[in-house]
């Protein structure tokens, strides 16, 4: 028995050497014909262990098996973002991407790319052969273009067997998801119909990772977990099957067991696996056949793949499971290795082993040899190349030893210098340059050759005809192969035309530059935001005695705080996007801290190869404050004019009143003589409703000036104090649903919180609210709605009183908070009002730290929204909290409502 198994033994090490020898050969004379196209399209994102084992193992069997294969690799990360438009994308972008492309095979990994591909191959990859590998639903493959390995896993076989490593098991949850993979696994457990006495089978398919755990944590000891590959989320975000077993792990102790292997060292205890290995390998098998075959309808379909038991050995140790009770023919991971022994003869085969390799070793040097030559000659040919090369580039080229000595040159450095390449090879800097100027030339080559790196500089050249260039030096180190620094190789750029027109031009900016000074505003170059020049007329703008006062300095030193973003983003869009910008008016800063009104302009330039900006400053200080008096008279114009309509108007809402209050007394009077005051009751009750009404009227208009002058001499004050909002809102809302009832027209309160704590004045809440319903009410018709809606936010609370009125102007809706502006202005409008209640309702909401604003569409109605922050007090009085106030609201409905008449 061990005699066969040592033969069995050193046959396997022959062959294992032969097929060795046999590569490295094929290695040696790789075939060169022309690669074929294979696409892979993995259905998730770079970095998940599952799809780049694949990935490595297909592309390990193409080379071990030599295939000529140009595999181009896409990760489509299409299971954390399954949406259409995504996939859209994906479309247009692999469309412009392999448009000149003609793919022999496409492969795919999992269902998500496969459906991806039936639905824009067509479009993109026509007439193209699919291998897919990972697909667990055979239903869905019924094209003749398809064939692959389909993961196929026995769930009836993996229950029977966990329940003899675990007999008292009660409960066997299976985790999946709600994706179509999710319910297909649901569909086929129940349609498997696996039924067990006293033992509990759910699948859970529940996607919020924190009411998942939540449930697993509630499970008895006595459980077990199938592991199904969900996809789980954390707030709004997807969370993939590895993320989300260990975070499981962590935190349950109940035995997971899964189907596929990638869950090994993550969490599980092991199950009846996929591996991702063999997967990859038949996958490669398939996509070699097909493309030997060219005709996919004569390769076998849907290949399905062989299963193992495979076990973690430290889960095996955490949960005391013995390995006898596994399934005969389990693997095991993770396990310590134990001490073995080695046969001699096999000790003398392996020697053996070793010397048939040193000679495939020696026979594979030999043929490197001859590759070497190959190589030299082509080393050879590439200098060759090379000095042509050099000759071709029109920049004169040279290099030199240690000691000044040239050892090679280009042509156009022959030219440069005006001697023959004889006259330069082997020569020293000094036979070639007078010595003053090859002084300059060796020590600076000392310094490179010392110090390492690249020396750019600018000199003037003498040569030895006594002619000179101007020239820009781009000198380096080169080194041997062992590193060590042998001399100077240096590129020349001839600038003696442009040194000349430098010339020129400094001539010609002398002239520019004296009527820069006589502009009569002022300008500044500046660089980075930094001033490199300023003209006279800056000095003056600025204050500043000299130039060198602004010279150096930020430009935004002289730029008013509130403008400095502004300036900033025109520089940049100036400077950066190379856009025009218009004139703009700000305040400058003068060298003593005073503020000037000027104007400016950026215009940008390019000087010394920089872009660089000028700044054209002009001062408007007079013209602003022409500009200004003239704003100031329109102004008290207009407050004249508002004055006088406000004055008319009160003197309406006093008179008003006040002769309907004379009107009801004299018919009193005329009622009591008559004697038919005390017969007829309701005659008496009309005349004392109506005195009552515009007493109310009066009170009102006269609380509300009262009001509004304490809050402009600042002596208003607030009792801010803790409240529930919700309870005096709804509270204010009930008040006043008998009178809207009166008027027809319905009241709605809704609110999706109970109870929020604020500080607030409830007395001013009151009012506020009071107002509101009292505009709603004025301009609802009969049949109308009111609606009052609180609603809870994160920083705070939102009021909503919204009606189905007429609705105001869109010209008119940022008057309606103005003191003493109305939409209607005339005395005959259909409404009273003083104009005076939406300010005060602003300036209640603003003092107690909220804010209100409005929606308005004529003919739909009106929206007043109020947000108050969430904020309490420190309550030192009375520290309990209040929730509502009891006070009579019918007094201040009566005021409130009082220029609103009731039939």
């Amino acid at each position: 028995m061990s005699g066969n198994m040592f033969n069995k033994k050193i046959g396997f090490i022959s062959f294992s050497t032969f097929f060795v020898f046999i590569l490295l050969l094929h290695f040696t004379f790789a075939d060169q014909s022309p690669p074929k196209n294979v696409l892979l399209l993995h259905s998730d994102y770079r970095g998940y262990e599952w799809t780049e084992t694949i990935e490595d193992e297909i592309k390990s069997f193409f080379v071990k098996n030599k295939d000529n294969i140009e595999l181009s690799v896409e990760y489509m990360d299409i299971k954390r973002h399954p949406c259409k438009n995504f996939c859209l994308k994906l479309f247009e972008f692999y469309k412009n991407k392999y448009k000149n492309m003609k793919f022999d095979v496409i492969i795919v990994t999992d269902i998500e790319a496969l459906n991806f591909l039936k639905e824009y191959s067509d479009k993109l990859f026509i007439d193209t052969s699919i291998v897919y590998c990972g697909i667990y639903d055979d239903e869905k493959l019924k094209d003749d273009r398809c064939i692959g390995v389909i993961e196929e896993i026995n769930i009836q076989n993996s229950i029977y067997n966990i329940l003899k490593i675990h007999p008292n098991t009660k409960n066997i949850i299976f985790i999946t998801d709600q994706t179509s993979r999710g319910r297909y696994y649901q569909k086929k457990i129940k349609n498997e119909k696996i039924q067990y006495a006293n033992i509990n089978i759910e699948t859970w398919d529940e996607l919020e990772i924190s009411r998942l755990m939540d449930n697993i944590k509630n499970l008895p000891k006595e459980s077990v977990i199938f592991f199904m590959y969900p996809i789980l989320k954390n707030d709004f975000k997807n969370i993939m099957p590895i993320d989300a077993i260990n975070i499981i792990k962590e935190n349950v102790h109940i035995p997971i067991y899964s189907f596929w292997d990638v869950f090994l060292n993550n969490g599980i205890t092991g199950g009846f696996l996929i591996e991702a290995k063999e997967e990859g390998i038949e996958t490669a098998k398939l996509v070699k056949e097909v493309l030997n075959k060219k005709d996919i309808s004569s390769v076998e379909n849907n290949f399905k793949i062989k299963k193992n038991w495979i076990f973690d050995y430290n889960e095996l140790e955490k949960f005391d499971i013995s390995l006898n009770d596994l399934p005969k023919g389990s693997k095991i991971v993770n396990k310590p290795s134990s001490a073995y022994s080695i046969d001699k003869k096999i000790v003398h085969y392996i020697l053996m082993y070793i010397v048939i390799m040193l000679i495939c070793f020696i026979g594979i040097l030999a043929m490197n040899i001859q590759k070497r030559k190959k190589i030299q000659k082509k080393l050879k040919d590439h200098i060759n190349f090379m000095d042509m090369l050099m000759n071709t580039i029109p920049n004169p080229i040279f290099y030199r030893n240690k000691q000044g000595v040239y050892i090679g040159c280009n042509k156009s450095f022959e030219e440069f210098i005006g001697l023959k390449k004889e006259e330069i090879i082997g020569y020293s800097t000094y036979d070639l340059f007078y010595k003053d100027i090859a002084d300059r030339y060796c020590q600076r080559d000392e310094e490179l050759i010392c110090n390492g790196g690249v020396q750019v500089y600018e000199s003037k050249i003498y040569n030895k005809d006594k002619s000179h260039k101007y020239a820009i030096f781009h000198k380096a180190v080169y080194t041997n192969e062992k590193g060590e620094r042998e001399g100077i190789i240096g590129v020349i750029s001839d600038i003696t035309d442009r040194k000349n027109m430098e010339i020129d031009l400094m001539e010609s900016e002398e002239r520019y530059s004296q009527l820069i000074e006589l502009l009569p505003d002022g300008l500044a170059i500046c660089d980075n935001d930094k001033i490199e020049f300023v003209n006279t007329s800056s000095v003056k703008l600025f204050g500043a005695n000299k130039k060198e006062e602004l010279i150096g300095r930020n430009i935004h030193d002289f730029i008013y705080k509130d403008y400095c973003e502004t300036v900033q983003n025109r520089i940049k869009k100036v400077v950066k996007y190379k856009e025009d910008v218009p004139l703009l008016e700000q305040k400058a800063v003068r060298i003593n801290g005073e503020l000037i009104d000027v104007e400016g302009k950026i215009i940008p330039f390019w000087i010394d190869g920089k872009r660089k900006y000028v700044s054209l400053i002009r001062d408007i200080t007079e013209r602003k404050q022409t500009e200004a008096l003239k704003r100031k008279i329109q102004e008290a114009e207009e407050q004249d004019k508002i004055k006088t309509e406000f004055f008319a108007n009160l003197s309406h809402e006093l008179r008003t009143p006040l002769n309907l209050i004379f009107s009801s007394i004299q018919l009193l009077e005329l009622d009591f003589k008559n004697k038919d005051l005390w017969r007829n009751e309701q005659i008496f009750n009309k005349r004392m409703k109506v005195l009552k009404q515009n007493g109310y009227r009066l009170l009102r208009l006269v609380n509300n000036l009262i009001d509004i002058t304490k809050i402009d001499s600042g002596y208003f004050e607030l009792d801010i104090q803790n409240y529930n909002i919700v309870s005096i809102v709804e509270e204010i809302t009930l008040s006043v649903v008998e009178y809207m009832m009166q008027k027809k027209i319905h009241l709605q309160f809704d609110t999706d919180i109970e109870e929020k704590i604020i500080a607030c004045d409830p007395d001013k809440l009151e009012r506020i609210l009071l107002n509101l319903f009292s505009n709603a009410v004025k301009f609802t018709n009969p049949g109308g709605c009111v609606y009052v809606n609180v609603l809870d936010q994160i920083d705070g609370i939102l009021i909503e009183v919204s009606d189905t009125g007429v609705g105001i102007p869109k010209d008119q809706v940022e008057l309606i908070f103005q003191r003493f502006k109305q939409v209607d202005k005339s005395l005959r409008r259909n409404h009273e009002g003083s104009g005076i209640g939406l300010s005060l309702v602003e300036s209640l909401v603003k003092m107690q730290g909220g804010n209100i604003w409005v929606n308005s569409k004529v003919g739909q109605g009106t929206k007043f929204s109020i947000k108050f922050p969430e904020h309490i007090v420190d309550m030192k009085k009375d520290k309990s909290l209040k929730e509502n106030i009891a006070q009579p609201y019918t007094e201040r409905i009566h005021i409130e409502f009082s220029d609103i008449y009731v039939s």
